[in-house]
């Protein structure tokens, strides 16, 4: 009597739909994780450019609050070292962030102004600190002063600035800052909150220049970053 015994392995055809199974399985689970990876990193981005441009805002307003007064007697007279322009503005504060140095200095002798930068589209935002009224600084306040508003409106930092600076925001468009003599208060019981997102109108303060004898009230700087376009009012020396 003749016994058959029935095969237990797979035949060509089985093996092959399945790998094709197998296949089709690693690819899907392999373009998910693609997909998720891309989402996670865009994610990131956009926390990181968030994070960025609030620590700007931050920057901004804390320095500008926490301006002060101070006149210097040097060899041309008497010059208040603040100064402002649409791009650029010229002033003292008690606020130390971004300082290269000079780190438990009671005043920072400052600039922040815009300037175009290799690396990105648009313009970037730059800021100078120093603890000491070196001469350069005096003399760049006190030519700035005496400057036509057109000068002022396109005024370039020198070499002595540019080396000693830090770039604040990048990528920044229709730029401008303006001022007041009048001073700026916030709504009753609404804190300043950052960054302050929203549509701006297209009208300055009164004042688009300051170079008058004394500090201005308030300074409103406008910009767009990232396609979105950002407003801030800013009390001068608020903690002064």
């Amino acid at each position: 009597m003749t016994i058959y015994h029935k095969s237990s392995g797979f035949t060509l055809l089985e093996l092959v739909v399945a790998m094709t199974i197998v296949s089709l399985v690693v690819l899907t689970l392999y373009q998910a994780f693609s997909i998720g990876v891309r989402v996670w990193d865009s994610d990131d981005r956009q926390t990181e450019k968030a994070v960025r441009l609030e620590a700007a805002l931050r920057l901004i307003q804390d320095d500008i609050s926490r301006a002060v007064s101070y006149d210097i007697n040097w060899s041309e007279g008497s010059t208040l070292l603040f100064a402002g322009g649409p791009d650029s503005i010229f002033y003292v504060t008690r606020n130390g962030t971004g300082a290269i140095g000079g780190a438990g200095s009671a005043l920072f002798f400052s600039v922040l102004y815009l300037d175009s930068c290799q690396e990105s589209d648009g313009r970037c935002l730059f800021i100078f600190k120093s603890p000491r009224p070196g001469k350069e600084f005096v003399e760049a306040v006190d030519s700035f002063r005496r400057g036509t508003e057109f000068e002022r409106e396109h005024y370039q930092p020198g070499s002595y600035f540019a080396e000693k600076s830090v770039k604040v925001l990048d990528r920044i468009e229709d730029w401008n800052i303006s001022y007041s003599p009048e001073e700026f208060q916030p709504f009753a019981g609404l804190e300043l909150e950052l960054p302050d997102q929203r549509l701006h109108e297209r009208g300055r303060l009164a004042d688009e220049d300051w170079v008058q004898d004394d500090l201005p009230g308030r300074v409103r700087i406008a910009f767009k970053h990232e396609d979105l376009e950002y407003e801030k009012h800013v009390p001068v020396g608020q903690h002064k």
